[in-house]
């Protein structure tokens, strides 16, 4: 069995994996200078990995940052002391040198290069398609685009206006939810009509003239009943509809 025995021309080195990295340790010595102490545990390789408790002290702590998972080569010297007739042995690290760069480190780039860049549906709607042989460009609609609620907005105050405005108008002869139908195929809006009725009963324009606008609805409904009343289309009611308005009498 060989012994090892370190020399100032022969030191020792000990080559492993950084294992765990304990917390660094601070103090004062006796004389008033602050000390600072940091152990790392070092598996080293071969059939038969062992576990070492190595420290830095003082100025090699910031020297030698170290990190878990990195491979390492510390130049070492070991001493042991005595206190309270107890030995204790000490394996100080002088030197470090990099063997490669920290395993989790490098995975973490890898990772982040296969991700895909990440482009917002606002810049793929105004991506411009590449020049087409004859030198015109071409722009084609994006189905995941779809318009800011800024511009919605924008688009319904005017889509309202003229939507309260024809309400207004005495001769008109459509319902509201009516004019929502028409105003969504007439300005080829993106958002359905009772969206747009929604939006109707909560705009500015559209509450100073609601109680017009309820008036003007009222008396359509009035004729629109009367009409309906004075048709031929009495023939269609079921039997109980005309009992009940007193046009059939039972027995």
């Amino acid at each position: 069995m060989s012994e090892i025995t370190p020399t100032n021309s022969t030191p020792l080195n000990i080559s492993g994996i950084v294992l765990n990295i304990l917390p660094l340790q601070t103090g004062t010595s006796k004389a008033g200078n602050p000390w600072q102490k940091q152990d790392f545990i070092l598996e080293t390789g071969g059939q038969y990995p062992r576990k070492v408790c190595i420290c830095l002290f003082g100025d090699n702590v910031a020297k030698f940052p170290l990190a878990v998972g990195q491979s390492v080569t510390a130049s070492v010297d070991i001493e042991s002391r005595e206190f309270n007739a107890r030995w204790y042995t000490d394996v100080r690290a002088w030197n470090v040198v990099y063997n490669d760069q920290p395993r989790a480190r490098r995975h973490k780039r890898q990772r982040a290069r296969l991700q895909p860049p990440t482009i917002s549906p606002s810049k793929l709607a105004t991506m411009r398609i590449k020049k087409t042989p004859t030198g015109t460009t071409e722009k084609k609609p994006n189905p995941l685009y779809r318009p800011s609620a800024r511009r919605k907005e924008r688009v319904a105050d005017e889509v309202i206006r003229w939507i309260v405005d024809i309400a207004l108008d005495p001769e008109c002869d459509m319902t509201v939810p009516s004019l929502c139908i028409e105003a969504v195929r007439h300005f080829a809006l993106t958002y359905t009509a009772k969206s747009l009725q929604a939006y109707l009963r909560t705009a500015p324009y559209y509450r100073e003239n609601m109680a017009q606008i309820r008036a003007n609805q009222l008396e359509l409904r009035r004729e629109r009943s009367m009409q309906f009343h004075n048709s031929d289309a009495i023939i269609f009611w079921p039997t109980w509809k005309l009992v009940e308005r007193g046009y059939l009498v039972k027995g």
